[in-house]
């Protein structure tokens, strides 16, 4: 079982597939080394790994391919074990990606990786979202705000409701069943489900742009 990661990340608009795949299996193999250690992850299969791992945090590029090539300043909240983060550093060289969680052990973990692949376009912050929120430095400064896996949409639009910048978005990665729990209390808008490769699940989008 297996599937072609490069076609994947050509679909997803990477300037450079190879280079990409490259980086994808050197995060793989840091993530579940440092995982027998310290609880990252429990997908450990290597291919399902880069399917709900790395595909996952890519979809991103082939359903909001504008979004992505014109953003310069991206915030992941709740950046945990680095998906997105590392993922979209690594995909797309021309924007920075601030990882924020809460977690010390998580953020040190992303900046320590970031550098062990290279990655310059990566900054983390160790701090609660909502106390950023309230920063002078984070307000309006985010062309992308984004999250996978963390909490309800309403509770992360709240929190960090000051990120994006005057034409930027939030854009949530979800499964359908969350994002329908969300537009019960957001007037944002969702998008078109898709599959993930291999049949290894369904997701949407949830989604508000500003401009």
């Amino acid at each position: 079982m297996s599937f072609d990661l490069a076609t994947f990340a050509s679909q997803c608009h990477v300037n450079d597939p190879g280079l990409f795949v490259q980086q994808a299996e050197k995060l793989r193999d840091i993530v579940l080394d440092v995982n027998n250690s310290f609880n990252l992850t429990r997908i450990t299969d290597p291919v399902e790994f880069m399917v709900k791992h790395i595909a996952d945090s890519l979809a991103i590029g082939k359903m909001f391919p504008d979004e992505i090539m014109q953003a310069k300043e991206v915030a992941d909240l709740g950046c945990g074990g680095g998906f997105p983060t590392l993922v979209l550093a690594c995909a797309y060289p021309h924007i920075h990606v601030t990882g924020i969680d809460s977690t010390g052990k998580k953020v040190r973990f992303v900046q320590e990786t970031a550098e062990k692949l290279g990655l310059s376009n990566v900054s983390t912050v160790h701090a609660r979202v909502e106390e950023l929120n309230r920063k002078k430095e984070f307000m309006h400064k985010f062309d992308i705000v984004t999250a996978r896996a963390v909490a309800q949409g309403r509770i992360l639009a709240k929190y960090a409701s000051n990120f994006p910048s005057s034409k930027g978005a939030f854009i949530f990665y979800k499964t359908p069943g969350q994002a329908a729990e969300d537009l019960e209390t957001l007037n944002w808008q969702c998008s078109d489900s898709y599959e993930l490769p291999l049949n290894m699940g369904t997701r949407v989008f949830l989604y508000h742009k500003l401009g």
